[in-house]
């Protein structure tokens, strides 16, 4: 299959690498020096103490190929520079949108194609730099039908998945992005605050007092019925991520824009709307607003 990544991000090289052992992948950076440097030695991927070098064509996103399938990983507020271009590509190739939170899902409707999934992406990755990424932990990417149809859905699924890269197919598109969400809006911006990698959120008194208030007022926002079950995943997803940093952490680090109006926005306008109380969520928006503008 003839694949293109767009993004040269942690996930765009952690995707371009393992998809590129079946399929004839492309990924597309923003920066020429970026693609330049891929083009003249291959990606680095590191997992453990293992390391694979593997060679991947790059480009710059200006224009794209002709591809079959289009994987889209840059951060949610690169997307609308992006729009433009993906306005020009062929409207029966597939397109699959990687994003954190809801915010993209206003801008991908407007798009003609016939076939657009969404997907969540379960892995742990970290960039290193411009071609070397580390894969901090196994996972899932879970997709399902924003527009298009069950077979077509089926037919990617069978192309691309494997046994150590697996894609699983979700139903209800919106239940999916709603637990994914839910898991960034708890975690993302409590560790950003407190500088904290994520099993700190269940071992420190303070600190879990706050993620249990987080978790209440983004639950009651998105009216989610089984609490006591979903607190229980999400408290799974903190054990399983223990030693990580949170993607909002990083970019406040490295002072990155962070993905505020992905992630939180959404919930912020939603609670508004509904007049729902949420004091703790809305500390935390303004704080990182504040942050993110800095």
């Amino acid at each position: 299959m003839k694949i293109g990544i767009i993004g040269g991000g942690s996930i765009g090289l952690l995707y371009a690498c393992y998809l590129s052992k079946h399929h004839k992948v492309t990924l597309y950076c923003r920066r020429i020096s970026q693609a330049n440097k891929i083009n003249r030695h291959p990606i680095r991927l590191k997992k453990q103490y293992d390391e694979q070098l593997v060679p991947i064509q790059a480009k710059v996103s200006e224009t794209l190929d002709h591809e079959e399938l289009i994987i889209v990983c840059v951060k949610h507020y690169h997307l609308e520079s992006l729009m433009p271009i993906l306005l020009q590509t062929d409207k029966n190739t597939i397109l699959i949108f990687l994003q954190n939170g809801i915010g993209h899902l206003s801008q991908i409707e407007k798009l003609p194609h016939k076939h657009i999934l969404v997907g969540v992406v379960e892995h742990g990755a970290m960039k290193e730099n411009d071609r070397v990424v580390r894969h901090t932990g196994d996972g899932v990417t879970r997709f399902s039908i924003f527009k298009g149809t069950e077979e077509k859905i089926r037919t990617v699924k069978e192309q691309i998945s494997t046994e150590d890269f697996p894609f699983i197919i979700e139903k209800d598109y919106w239940k999916m992005l709603k637990h994914k969400l839910l898991v960034n809006a708890v975690i993302n911006p409590l560790t950003a605050l407190l500088n904290i990698k994520n099993g700190q959120l269940l071992t420190n008194p303070f600190y879990n007092y706050l993620f249990q208030q987080f978790y209440m007022e983004v639950a009651s926002i998105l009216q989610i019925s089984n609490k006591e079950e979903v607190y229980q995943y999400l408290q799974t997803v903190c054990q399983n991520t223990a030693e990580n940093e949170s993607s909002m952490l990083r970019d406040l680090k490295l002072n990155n824009r962070m993905e505020i109006d992905g992630i939180l926005t959404p919930l912020i306008e939603k609670a508004e709307k509904n007049n729902l109380h949420v004091p703790f969520l809305l500390a935390a928006y303004e704080a990182l607003c504040k942050r993110n503008r800095t």
